[in-house]
This record gives structure tokens, C-alpha cells and sequence, in this order.
């Protein structure tokens, strides 16, 4: 007991596992000040970090350290940063009782949520209790990757102080540089390079956290960006696929009723129409026959003139009069040649539809390959075009397009506020931090002070200077750890 009590005054070293940058970074307080100069960065392997096993990553980390870096002495306690999506939050309600009974209490309720419960870590924390009902926030992690983080840790010849997470260390970093936010709720934002984090802070405790795939790059003083082209919004989509459907459905009601009652007049105008036509026909075909077919007596058989002439001047594909060519008609042919007659035609038509046949799988052949390469698609996310009451005026200064790029961040502040005044878990938001080094304070604080939004303040304003601290918050929060927070350690 006393040695985990004197291990929070001595100085140790800080492992950050940052999946979203693919690098480790490294530091150790005996060597001095958090300063770029003073922590190590090593590169991940991409495969390494879609794998998921961080201590393979702590494995790697420790093989490559860079040349002429000062390695970590042997025994040095190690805090170890794990990203948010390593880490799970719930939160469950169980009867007010004695402080004794409660962690059994506690520890029935999750025992009945999860079957698994002896595969994971639980650390525990009361967020608000009533004479009839206690919230209790719990923290999970599985069991597996500690016990992996301190094999790979003891085989290095460290110790594991504590296991946290970047949620934890970001929101003790911001009570500790701006201390009027503490005892405050507030939502902080962290907008690095290709992502951007986002926590959701209660007076000493963090009550959740998300993360958006975009970040700095975003930010342009020349051009709006869209949303769109950096993430999918499944539910925005959604939205609009069934408001799509309706508008469609709708129309098709409406055209059908029109549709229906001008078929029903055109097919009225027909039937009288084709009743006329019809009985006119009819005479017209009477007379024709009775005048003008004649009739020629052939031995037993009655041709008509019109028949006769019809098989006579025409045989085959080749229009052969048989009679002008000196060969002998049908009625005069004997069995034999006929039946050598029909041999031959056989023949000839099995030897063109050979050919043909033939010629046709050259040319599919020939086309298929095409045709594979059309069925290939490719899909590109463009922009969605907008109607124009639903767009913004387009800026005219750098300023202005700084403005309406920092509105895709305020959005997603203004949606987690909202989300925590319908949860009841969650408590009320009175402003939120944000920390962007591409945009000035001025814009962030106007966009705060806007109707119907949330007060918004500059991380940079709240410190009162440039400090290289920003740059490595998580770092920065992880030396402060619980010092202004009662989050649990892992």
C-alpha cells in the first residue's frame, strides 16, 4: 500500500498508443519538460494497427526506438494510453442502499447484462444517487489486453502504473489549463490532423466521448468544405431516402387518379371506334371474295389462280421457276429425287448454320471482354447539391470561409449538447472548449455567441498563451491524471 501511494510522486514514463496517427509517442518525465525535444515518436506498422493487439505495438515500439534515443531504464513505471474504442462505457440503476451492499448489488446487476462479465474488467463510478434509485458509470475493458500489456511490459523490464484512456487524459489536461471550467459541464473538442476528438465532461467526470473522421484539413481559407466528402452520415441519408419515398409516393397517387380517368375515356372513344371500323370490314371482305377469286380444275385437286402462282413462282431462298428452268414441278417429281432433292436442301442449310454459328462465337468472344469491363463501377461520393433556401451565402474573405468551415465542428457540438439533455444520465451542457490551431479565437467565440447555440471558448483564450502543450494534450492530461477528476484507472 504504501508503495502504490509513493509511486504517484515518482516520476515515470507515459506510452501513448495513437492508432488514428499510427504512431507511439514516448515520454519520460526524469528527462525534462513535455516538449517536442523531449518525446520519442515511433511510426506503426498499418497492418500492426488494423490488427488491433497492442501489445504486439508496445512489442514493436520498444524494437525500433530510434537511434541515439535514451531508452527507458529498467523499473520505470509506465502509464500506458490506450485510444477511446479500446475502452467501453454504461451505465446501469440499481436500488439506494448501505455503501456496503452496493458493489454486490452492483455486481449482480452486471453479471445478468453480460455473460462474458469474467472475460472483462469493470472499474465503477456513482454519478448521481436518490433516496429511491443510484446511477453507477462503469468502465470495461477486456481483461485480455491488460494481462497482454503487462507481459509485454515486464518482459521489457517496466512496470504498469496505470492503464487509461485518451478521453480521461484530454479531460483532465483541460481542468488543469483552465481551471474556472472546473465543477462545470462542458463539451471539449480536439481537432488534430485527419481526426478529431470529442468528450463530454460533468463537473470531475467523463461521461462519454466520440471522434469524427475529419479534422484540420478541412479548415481552408479559400474554399467551403463539405461534410459529405470526409464521412457518411447513415442517418442524415436515411432522412432523406424517406422523405424522397414519400414526396415519390405521393406523386404516383396523384398521376394514377388522373391517369385512371383518362384511360377510362380513351378506352370508351376506342370500343366505339373499333366497333365501326369492324363492321365496315366485314363488307368489304364479302365483296372482295365474291368477285374476284376464280377457280382452276387440276386432276382431282382445286387451286385458286392466286395460290398456283404463289408456288409456282416461288421455292426455296433462291426464287427458282421451276418450270422455266426446264426441271420437273413437284406433282412430276418421282420419290426418289425427292427425297435426294430435300438430302441436298438439308445439307446446305446444316452447313450454313454451322457458319453462322461459328461467326457468332468469334463475336462473343470478341465482345465479352468489354462487356466485363462495363460491369465494373465505381463508385465516387460526390457533393450533394442542396436547393438554394437551404444553402448559405457563399464568403467573400478568408474569414468568412474560416466561419463556415468551423460550422461542420459546431454541428456535431450542438448535437451531442442536445443529446445530453434527452438522456438522463447525461447531465446539461453550459459551453464547450475547443482546441484548433488553423482557426482564431474571434471566429470561434462569434460562432458561440450566435441565437439558439451553445457557448463556445478557445482553448488558447482559456490558457492566455501559444504554449507547445496543445500539442500533445493526451500527454499533457496523463501527467495530471486524476488530479481534478474522479475517472477510474484501468
Amino acid at each position: 500500500m504504501l508503495e502504490s501511494f509513493l509511486s504517484r510522486f515518482q516520476k515515470g514514463a507515459f506510452i501513448y498508443i495513437d492508432v488514428k496517427s499510427r504512431m507511439a509517442r514516448i515520454y519520460d518525465q526524469r528527462v525534462g519538460e513535455l516538449s517536442s525535444a523531449n518525446v520519442i515518436n515511433v511510426e506503426l506498422p498499418q497492418e500492426l494497427v488494423y490488427e488491433g493487439n497492442f501489445a504486439k505495438m508496445l512489442e514493436y515500439t520498444f524494437a525500433h526506438f530510434p537511434e541515439g534515443e535514451r531508452r527507458l531504464p529498467n523499473g520505470t513505471a509506465v502509464t500506458v494510453i490506450l485510444p477511446n474504442e479500446a475502452v467501453a462505457t454504461d451505465f446501469i440503476t440499481v436500488p439506494t442502499m448501505k455503501k456496503s451492499n452496493l458493489s454486490s448489488a452492483i455486481q449482480t446487476h452486471l453479471e445478468k447484462m453480460y455473460r462474458n462479465l469474467n472475460e472483462l474488467y469493470v472499474s465503477t463510478v456513482v454519478i448521481s444517487a436518490n433516496k429511491t434509485n443510484t446511477v453507477v458509470k462503469c468502465v470495461i475493458i477486456q481483461k485480455a489486453i491488460t494481462a497482454s500489456i503487462k507481459a509485454e511490459l515486464t518482459k521489457a523490464n517496466l512496470k504498469l502504473r496505470c492503464i487509461t484512456c485518451v478521453a480521461f487524459c484530454l479531460a483532465d489536461a483541460v481542468l488543469q489549463l483552465s481551471p474556472k471550467s472546473r465543477k462545470h459541464n462542458f463539451l471539449f473538442m480536439d481537432v488534430r490532423n485527419g481526426y478529431t476528438d470529442i468528450v463530454i465532461s460533468g463537473g470531475d467526470k467523463v461521461y462519454g466521448y466520440a471522434s469524427l473522421p475529419y479534422g484540420e484539413e478541412v479548415i481552408s481559407e479559400t474554399a467551403v468544405s463539405s461534410e459529405y466528402d470526409h464521412m457518411k452520415n447513415d442517418v442524415a441519408e436515411l432522412a432523406v431516402l424517406n422523405a424522397k419515398e414519400n414526396a415519390k409516393a405521393k406523386k404516383l397517387t396523384i398521376s394514377m387518379e388522373l391517369d385512371t380517368s383518362e384511360t377510362m375515356a380513351a378506352e370508351r372513344d376506342a370500343t366505339a371506334e373499333g366497333d365501326q371500323s369492324a363492321f365496315d370490314g366485314q363488307t368489304d371482305s364479302a365483296d372482295a371474295v365474291s368477285g374476284s377469286e376464280t377457280v382452276e380444275n387440276v386432276g382431282d385437286e382445286a387451286v385458286t389462280t392466286e395460290a398456283l402462282s404463289e408456288t409456282v413462282a416461288t421455292d426455296g431462298e433462291e426464287g427458282i421457276h421451276r418450270e422455266e428452268s426446264g426441271s420437273a414441278s413437284p406433282a412430276s417429281m418421282s420419290r426418289e429425287a425427292m427425297v435426294q432433292m430435300m438430302l441436298e436442301m438439308e445439307n446446305e442449310n446444316a452447313s450454313q448454320n454451322a457458319a453462322e454459328t461459328t461467326d457468332e462465337e468469334e463475336e462473343e468472344d470478341a465482345v465479352a471482354p468489354v462487356i466485363n469491363q462495363q460491369r465494373i463501377k465505381v463508385f465516387v461520393r460526390r457533393p450533394k447539391k442542396y436547393p438554394k433556401f437551404m444553402c448559405r451565402e457563399t464568403p467573400e474573405t478568408a474569414e468568412g470561409y474560416l466561419s463556415e468551415n468551423f460550422r461542420l465542428f459546431q454541428k456535431h457540438l450542438l448535437l451531442y449538447a442536445g443529446h445530453c439533455k434527452l438522456n438522463d444520465n447525461l447531465p446539461n451542457m453550459e459551453f464547450a472548449i475547443v482546441s484548433v490551431d488553423k482557426i482564431p479565437e474571434n471566429i470561434v467565440v462569434a460562432a458561440g455567441q450566435e441565437e439558439n447555440t451553445l457557448p463556445i471558448r478557445h482553448l488558447m483564450g482559456e490558457i492566455g498563451k501559444k504554449t507547445e502543450l496543445t500539442d500533445y494534450l493526451v500527454l499533457f492530461g496523463a501527467l495530471h491524471l486524476r488530479a481534478h477528476s474522479k475517472n477510474p484507472k484501468l
